[in-house]
């Protein structure tokens, strides 16, 4: 007889051993009271909080009440009314310590994820207050860093920057090469134009995004007043690093009762926070401090639950009152459309800012107008523009042809001969070698099967082992110009998850794995003493946030997953600076293109709440 627990996932696994200690509390806490729970509610109860457990592993902060109707029990009320009664779920107006929680929007939470929820809006609540601005001060700064624009459009950087300069907590989405991070060096400039000691601090998600972040805002000094340059945060971190978070994600050194020694924080890659963390960040944030998060609300959401710079910059409303400091700041030239009555109830108003104009791509991109399409759901017109091949930036390779899936892996080595011409000829040039290597990633939709993640990287790096002079014999699997990504934080190494390494002879001709440093210098570390890691010349979409590589290869598995998603294929889409080829078959590919990554939340109603 086949072991059925064989065939669970960890998930799965995690799930049913929640649920059972919950009926389990549920029993006894009857039996103390001197009743019993009915077989009905103990069948209900069991599966609420499993399958609330497994939705929060999916991504999901909630589970919709209706997702356990079954035959017999359907009805809403029925079911509020007995998950209640079980007393082991509690309602979100007096939640208690009961392990679930149930919402009026009929959502069901594992009690610590409502929490996240309600203590997040609660904190973004307390940051409406509107500052006064010196815009008498500003005015020669603000015409010295936006040129008068030659279009009727608004400028929507120059209204973000004045907007963060009234606001305490600014938004601000868009895609790759619209402009973020020049938007906020332009912003750092006005701040510390009026008040050269402001505190800044500037953080992301992994260390990959927090290295990008400060080296795009290096690259824009130039642009900013001479006296200012000086003042610029030299730093960018993880936001486990800002807050002092442990190596098990237990604890945090700062937190509300210990708040960072911050006036100003900076989050570029946003819409890589998970719910949990976000709820941590801010908890964190001194009351006053200006916060600014800068993400794409298209993109993947985070790994872990949640989707939550999503859904703080879904919206973008403005009121009369920002619409009269945003003209005396920024001109009437640069306003937004009129403002909205909905101004009245958003909980956000006045406080996102959606970047649209991309200054990376031509307007006959074909990067940039497959992205577009993609944003905006235009399925049709997306799949012709990638697959009649119009556009040399962009190529299509159909894997339901046999002939273009067998010659996958070869199509692959070939876009990394250069890579390995270059270990061979030069592998004690470390700075050439990464730059060589960063040229081209693979980028493949799931981890598993003979197109995924792990099955690609062992192809790869079997083909370069073969390739090189320097392999190791002693069995490891370590060879001259072997790329690993590190996979979980080590902060005795200082290396952190997302770290990409390569492995190069050193001084003696031993082979250590090298790591770029922040000042563009690197530093080696013995193979022996890494951590979690794993071979990277294929990473998944989501591990490439925060990531751009002038060439990708998008590559997707022969079937329609329930991971594949229009935000994946826009995602790996705007890794790619100059080409792009996406490997899939049509009908994966549209299906694919067709669907939404919906997840389940309750924090637009908490905010609302909490407003």
């Amino acid at each position: 007889m086949m072991d059925t627990a064989s065939l669970e996932t960890p998930e799965q696994t995690l799930a049913k051993a929640f649920a059972r200690h919950v009926l389990d509390w549920a029993c006894e806490t009857m039996a103390e009271r001197g009743g019993t729970l009915d077989r009905a509610t103990r069948t209900l109860l069991e599966r609420a909080a499993y399958h609330t457990s497994l939705a929060v592993s999916s991504g999901d902060t909630c589970l919709p009440l209706a997702a356990l109707a079954s035959d017999g029990m359907d009805d809403r009320d029925a079911l509020r009314a007995s998950l209640l009664a079980s007393g082991m779920v509690a309602p979100s107006d007096a939640p208690g310590s009961a392990p679930l929680v149930l919402d009026g929007g009929d959502r069901l939470y594992l009690h610590r994820y409502f929490d996240y929820e309600r203590t997040l809006a609660q904190r973004l609540a307390t940051m409406r207050a509107v500052r006064t601005v010196d815009t008498k001060s500003l005015l020669a700064l603000f015409n010295e860093l936006f040129s008068s624009s030659d279009t009727n459009e608004p400028d929507w950087q120059k209204i973000a920057v004045a907007l963060a300069l009234r606001q305490q907590l600014l938004i601000v989405s868009g895609g790759p090469g619209t402009g973020k991070t020049t938007t906020v060096a332009s912003l750092l400039a006005c701040i510390l134009h009026t008040d050269r000691d402001n505190r800044i601090m500037l953080a992301a998600p992994t260390g990959k995004a927090a290295a990008r972040m400060l080296e795009a805002i290096r690259d824009r000094l130039g642009g900013l007043p001479p006296e200012l340059r000086p003042l610029i945060p030299q730093q960018a971190q993880t936001i486990h690093r800002l807050l002092g978070m442990t190596a098990d994600g237990t604890s945090v050194r700062y937190h509300a009762d210990n708040p960072l020694p911050l006036d100003t924080l900076v989050i570029d890659e946003a819409s890589m926070l998970d719910l949990a963390m976000a709820a941590r960040l801010f908890d964190a944030v001194p009351a006053g401090a200006r916060v600014i998060l800068l993400g794409d609300k298209d993109q993947l959401a985070a790994v872990e639950a949640g989707s939550v710079f999503a859904e703080l910059s879904a919206h973008r409303v403005f009121s009369q009152d920002c619409m009269n400091d945003l003209a005396a700041l920024a001109g009437s030239s640069a306003l937004p459309e009129s403002p909205s009555t909905a101004s009245q109830t958003a909980p956000l108003a006045d406080s996102v800012v959606w970047l649209t104009r991309n200054y990376r791509f031509n307007a006959d991109s074909g990067i940039g107008l497959l992205a577009s399409d993609i944003r905006e759901r235009r399925t049709q017109q997306a799949l012709h523009r990638l697959c009649t091949g119009q556009y040399p930036s962009v190529c299509w390779r159909d894997m339901d042809d046999p002939g273009l899936a067998a010659s996958c892996t070869g199509f692959l080595l070939e876009r990394y001969s250069p890579y390995f011409e270059c270990v061979k000829t030069a592998p004690h040039d470390i700075a050439k070698v990464f730059a060589t290597f960063n040229r081209f990633r693979i980028l493949c939709a799931v981890r598993e099967g003979p197109f995924g993640v792990g099955e690609i990287n062992r192809q790869i790096a079997a083909a370069m082992a073969k390739t090189v002079s320097s392999a190791s014999g002693d069995g490891s699997g370590w060879f001259a110009g072997k790329p690993v990504m590190i996979r979980r934080n080590d902060y005795a190494l200082r290396l952190f998850n997302g770290d990409v390494g390569i492995a190069l002879p050193d001084g003696t001709g031993n082979l250590a794995v090298w790591f770029m440093k922040d000042d563009k210098t690197f530093r080696s570390v013995s193979p022996s003493r890494l951590g979690i890691y794993e071979t990277s010349f294929a990473m998944t979409v989501h591990q490439s946030q925060g990531s751009e590589f002038d060439e990708v290869a998008l590559l997707f598995p022969e079937q329609f997953y329930r991971v594949l998603c229009r935000e994946l294929v826009y995602t790996g889409i705007t890794r790619a600076r100059d080409t792009m080829t996406v490997m899939a078959g049509a009908n994966v590919l549209e299906q694919s293109l067709q669907t939404d990554s919906a997840r389940h939340s309750g924090l637009a109603d908490r905010l609302r709440e909490v407003a």
